[in-house]
């Protein structure tokens, strides 16, 4: 007898997808107040507004395609991982690492009542861009995809260490190091999402396997989650 091919099934949303990112929209709100409280910032203005409208709806977005891929393997329900399914598990599992390392800066800070802008609250900066490194680099070369893709991953880790080097630099008593931040990081976001899309685009033109919507949705999200420099230059030149 001979063996048959379960085909992959379409991939549908149920209201447990929608349960699901509702409460994770709702845990993004939560960790941003305690990111604000531990770094004692209680005013918001429009540039943190935006930053965090986009961060949550990627959290959300992101965290709920776990879930639905984690209940496709329960169920053993076969899925044809496509490059946006990549994203989004990528972006998911930083997105997860960002919200316990919120949780564990602030818990340390306030155990070790550790002030910010102090030297041990700059080496946590450092450590928590170091873990981002690791968890991007580790999971995007994990999950399968293209290797093309994987290209994608050169914004955040180039940002990441940008980050590391300022930090390092702040130790130095560098304190201009944020202005040279400000002035690389619109450019690491424009080639980010010029990859991307080019990237996209290629895939596209390259294959035969249809593309389904949740490939295209991971796509978008990581456009959404890599604009806010680009709208906040866009606000700053309209409204000052």
């Amino acid at each position: 007898m001979e063996n048959s091919q379960v085909e992959p099934t379409p991939i549908r949303l149920s209201l447990w997808d929608l349960f699901v990112w509702t409460t994770l929209a709702a845990l993004a709100c939560t960790l941003w107040t305690i990111h604000n409280a531990a770094a004692g910032s209680f005013q918001v203005n429009a540039q943190q507004v935006i930053f965090f409208l986009t961060a949550a709806f990627a959290f959300a977005t992101t965290g709920s395609a776990l879930f639905l891929f984690a209940r496709r393997w329960y169920r053993g329900m076969p899925t044809d991982f496509q490059p946006g399914h990549w994203l989004l598990c990528l972006t998911g599992t930083i997105m997860i690492y960002h919200g316990l390392a919120i949780l564990g800066r602030s818990t340390i800070m306030r155990i070790a009542m550790i002030t910010s802008r102090s030297y041990t609250d700059v080496y946590l900066n450092i450590g928590q861009d170091v873990g981002f490194l690791l968890v991007c680099l580790l999971t995007g070369f994990l999950l399968p995809v293209r290797p093309t893709w994987r290209w994608v991953m050169l914004m955040p880790c180039l940002m990441s260490l940008t980050w590391i080097a300022v930090w390092s630099m702040v130790i130095g008593l560098d304190y201009y190091a944020f202005w040279y931040v400000v002035r690389i990081e619109i450019v690491l976001v424009v080639l980010g999402l010029f990859i991307l899309l080019s990237i996209a685009v290629w895939d596209q033109a390259t294959t035969r396997d249809r593309r389904d919507w949740l490939h295209w949705l991971g796509v978008a999200t990581l456009v959404i989650l890599n604009s806010p420099p680009i709208l906040i230059r866009v606000y700053e030149a309209l409204f000052r």
